[in-house]
């Protein structure tokens, strides 16, 4: 059984966790991902943190000015 991971940027909580079941099984000997579906998610939680990471810079910016 996984653990959800959780990824703050400081006062931004994602709250979409990835799970991958039978995780050695979705890797190739080189640590290369291989499964589709897996990589999907994974590219669907990268793009939610670095729109939450914009949206961070783009209001701390604007406190600052």
């Amino acid at each position: 059984m996984s653990n959800p991971i959780h990824i703050s940027t400081r006062t931004h909580v994602l709250m979409n966790c990835l799970q991958v079941p039978h995780g050695a099984e979705r890797f190739d000997e080189r640590g290369d991902l291989t499964d589709p579906l897996v990589a999907d998610s994974v590219r669907s939680l990268l793009r939610e943190l670095a729109l939450a990471v914009g949206s961070h810079e783009r209001h701390r910016e604007a406190v600052a000015a």
